[in-house]
């Protein structure tokens, strides 16, 4: 079998979908050695680092550069065509959009959400990325997608579409406890509060952090003292992020980081005194399975992934109401019988998305697909 990969989408920038493919790819690959594997990376970066071990993986540099849609559209239309011939395929996964066919075989596509979709908006931009979407997912064989959420979305969009769950994942080993010396050297580093809130995320308009800055205002004003600290790359909208934070006189209780390594960010899960994700739309939640490592309190919108990814386990707080918000960050720091319950049961929870298990299940798609 040869299988063929679009990774041009993937860069040194960390991100869920990048985690995502390195932790179940590099397994997938050496398992699968009577399978041959041909990665294309973009001409920004080198993902052939990750897998220099592996014999049955071949990695061809395209020109195609990692981000900007407009120019990788361009340069992929001219490319795809010529580079694609020379190969036979029996499966082709592309991770970015619009979809790239392969002429032999089966095209997959992968989709973590379809927020350009579902969450409607009127101008030409948004208005033109949704039917790129559209007619990348009625175009693919096969489309993989990152929850059973995700999947009852898109299928309430598209009945007749052929979709597969195959989880994100987590490396615990990544979440171990650190020693009290370290985490003072981190806590130092960063002039982080003694005791505070944790919100993990890139900084954008769904992952709701007006409506915590919000409850965090709504706290203050009630004499009940909260520090909030934000860890998350820009995605064109830190700029309205820090404006609020003045606006609201909270320059002294929140802090935003960005460009932390992970390593900084493990230590940063297991200082904070709770971890709360007050997103509005996600399609699975990454930061919600490195919480659950790092033994952390959890607060969470009432979201359906997010319900699913907890077992119905927690309490939810709606992520449009900033008072719902501050009182549940209140009841989650009083540790109650079902908190704790929780707290033990979370071990189990991690099983589910251990990176071997869920490259097992991508074996399994990719040969029935075949």
């Amino acid at each position: 079998m040869k299988i063929g990969i679009n990774a041009t989408c993937f860069n040194k920038r960390p991100s869920g979908a990048k985690q995502r493919f390195l932790g179940i790819y590099y397994p997938l690959i050496k398992r699968m050695n009577d399978t041959s594997f041909v990665i294309y990376q973009a001409s920004d970066y080198n993902l052939s680092q990750y897998f220099t071990d592996l014999t049955n993986v071949t990695f061809r540099k395209t020109p195609i550069p990692s981000s900007g849609r407009l120019v990788k559209f361009l340069r992929g239309k001219i490319y795809w065509k010529n580079a694609l011939k020379k190969e036979n395929f029996d499966l082709f996964e592309g991770f970015n959009l619009p979809i790239v066919k392969a002429p032999t075989g089966k095209t997959i596509i992968t989709v973590h959400d379809i927020r350009d979709i579902s969450i409607s908006k009127k101008s030409f931009k948004s208005i033109f990325y949704k039917l790129v979407m559209t007619s990348s997912l009625k175009s693919a064989d096969h489309i993989i997608t990152v929850s059973k959420s995700m999947k009852e979305e898109i299928r309430k969009y598209f009945p007749n579409l052929d979709v597969s769950v195959i989880y994100n994942g987590i490396n615990p080993e990544n979440f171990k406890e650190k020693s009290t010396t370290e985490l003072l050297q981190l806590k130092r580093k960063l002039k982080l509060p003694d005791s505070f809130i944790l919100s993990v995320g890139h900084i954008e308009k769904r992952k709701n952090y007006l409506n915590l800055i919000d409850a965090i205002s709504y706290l203050k004003n009630n004499n009940k003292i909260y520090y909030l600290v934000i860890v998350g790359n820009d995605n064109n909208y830190r700029r309205n992020v820090d404006e609020y934070i003045k606006t609201k006189n909270l320059d002294d209780y929140i802090s935003v980081y960005s460009g932390l390594s992970d390593d900084e960010i493990s230590g940063i899960y297991q200082l904070c005194k709770l971890f709360i994700f007050p997103s509005y739309y996600e399609g699975f939640g990454i930061p919600i399975l490195e919480a659950m490592a790092s033994n952390t309190i959890i607060s969470l919108s009432n979201i359906p992934v997010f319900r699913e990814i907890t077992h119905n386990k927690l309490n939810y707080f709606n992520p449009n109401n900033s008072i719902d918000i501050a009182n549940n960050i209140i009841q989650s720091l009083t540790i109650n019988k079902e908190e704790q319950d929780f707290l033990n049961y979370r071990k189990e929870i991690i099983k589910e998305f251990d990176f071997a298990k869920i490259s097992k299940k991508m074996e399994y798609l990719y040969r029935s697909l075949a």
